[in-house]
């Protein structure tokens, strides 16, 4: 199916109903790894290019197939598309789940998994089993029940390559690889049944001993005794994972495959790391990079929130303390401008975190950003700011990055991060105009000029006490 939503709105998603199945939810991509929420707002970020000549919307039947024209084509305002997938999994009758056991296949110590999985869902494979002697673990294989042999067969491709997965790695359980037992309560009434799955092990020769090395990178962050930890391990033996390296404005979210990462391949807590029993390898392409001779884990960082102060202070004799100054702050990430208004007066600070584009999507501001704070031009004032009471300016724009020298990192519970700016307003002197140079007699001049001139003498005395040189 196909509709038209206007960009800032949200899209109104169906559930849809198949026989045999529950629905789990949309994806934005065929392979449904990426999750699309409710919540979304539709933007660039999330859209796509449309080609009107290539997709096609109507007619279209209830499986979205048999289109072969596009009633958008004479709509040119309609020009990016938003494809969504539906993911689907098979119903379990008389079962909570799919059970995960792991066979030996003639070594020992072969791991368990008390957990239970609905169908298509992804677990963890679990460690390495103790090897026969003579013989190195390999990987696990992954098996299906065959229920004319009474026995797991091994679940291979149209090349007859095994399906595989590796200690610590992720695969897919299906209820068409399971086993289906009947339990003893079993009634037509209130069925009940346990289904599972299998996973062997898989070895080789060993020959002589080998070895791999591993390096844990903290990746712009450090350890206490450095920024990496290297370390040498038996081939696909557990490895130990440090504890997390830390990063001035950053949180440490785990261990990614490459400096660039932004989800983790290790997760980040040690203990839940060790239970899940993390091998090393010396292969390429697999969840480690293994390009430096070693095995190399990068730590996966995420920016903290900061929060904008922006401070207004006025000076100036003749300067109007109850005056307001228009303020704006801008953020460009990703290619878009997010921004957020104020109106400050004298001693007023107004606090930014939360910015909006003219979409109304929203960012937070985060630490290495680059933020703009302009003030509106006040005509009889001249301005200069201050970053942190330190750097200074001159003008209304100032333009710097949240980083270590820009904010005050608050090591409390709530590991908040700010940056404050000052914008100082000086009134420009006015001066006294509308008198002469004085040709008459200080006593005389009240009596000449009256009341009002006696307002403006007081004017003028004054005047040349402040600067001396001014008059005759």
């Amino acid at each position: 199916m196909t509709s038209l939503i206007t960009y800032g709105e949200k899209v109104s998603l169906p559930t849809g109903i198949r026989e045999g199945y529950d629905f789990v939810g949309w994806y934005t991509d065929p392979g449904c790894t990426q999750v699309f929420s409710a919540d979304t707002l539709l933007s660039d970020a999330v859209t796509i290019p449309y080609d009107k000549n290539v997709d096609m919307t109507d007619p279209m039947d209830k499986w979205g197939n048999g289109a072969t024209t596009n009633e958008d084509v004479d709509s040119p305002w309609v020009m990016r598309k938003l494809d969504l997938y539906a993911k689907w999994r098979k119903t379990l009758t008389g079962a909570n789940g799919i059970g995960v056991t792991y066979d030996s296949n003639g070594g020992e110590n072969a791991p368990s998994d008390t957990m239970l999985y609905l169908d298509n869902s992804m677990a963890v494979a679990g460690a390495a089993s103790t090897a026969p002697a003579g013989k190195l673990f390999m990987y696990w294989v992954i098996q299906t029940w065959d229920e004319g042999q009474g026995r797991y067969v091994d679940v291979t491709d149209v090349s007859g390559t095994k399906q595989t997965v590796f200690p610590g790695d992720t695969f897919t359980v299906l209820k068409d690889n399971a086993r289906v037992t009947e339990n003893d309560d079993n009634t037509p009434e209130h069925p009940s049944y346990t289904y599972t799955v299998q996973l062997r092990a898989e070895y080789g020769d060993k020959g002589s001993p080998s070895t791999v090395k591993t390096i844990f990178d903290a990746n712009g962050g450090s350890f206490s005794e450095g920024t990496k930890i290297k370390g040498v391990t038996n081939l696909n033996d557990r490895i130990t994972v440090p504890a997390a390296p830390t990063r001035t404005g950053y949180d440490f979210v785990g261990w990614g495959a490459s400096a660039d990462s932004t989800a983790f391949a290790v997760a980040s807590d040690p203990k839940l790391a060790s239970e899940k029993g993390y091998a090393a390898d010396n292969l390429s392409g697999l969840a480690w990079d293994a390009g430096q001779d070693a095995n190399v884990l990068y730590a996966v960082w995420e920016p903290r929130p900061v929060e904008l102060i922006v401070q207004k202070e006025i000076e100036g004799k003749q300067a109007d303390l109850t005056k307001k100054f228009d303020f704006v702050v801008s953020v460009t990430h990703d290619g878009k401008t997010y921004s957020a208004n104020a109106q400050l007066s004298n001693g007023e600070a107004g606090k930014f975190a939360k910015l909006a584009d003219s979409n109304g999507l929203t960012y937070d501001l985060r630490y290495g950003d680059e933020v703009t704070v302009k003030e509106a031009e006040a005509p009889g004032y001249t301005a200069r700011w201050t970053i942190q009471d330190v750097t200074a300016g001159d003008g209304i724009i100032c333009s710097y990055k949240l980083t270590e020298s820009n904010v005050t990192v608050n090591n409390t519970s709530d590991n908040t991060i700010t940056s404050k700016v000052t914008f100082t307003n000086t009134k420009n002197p006015i001066p006294v105009t509308g008198i002469a140079a004085a040709t008459l007699g200080r006593a005389s001049l009240p009596l000449a000029l009256g009341v009002g001139g006696a307002i403006a003498i007081a004017g003028v005395i004054v005047t040349r006490r402040r600067n001396a040189g001014w008059g005759a």
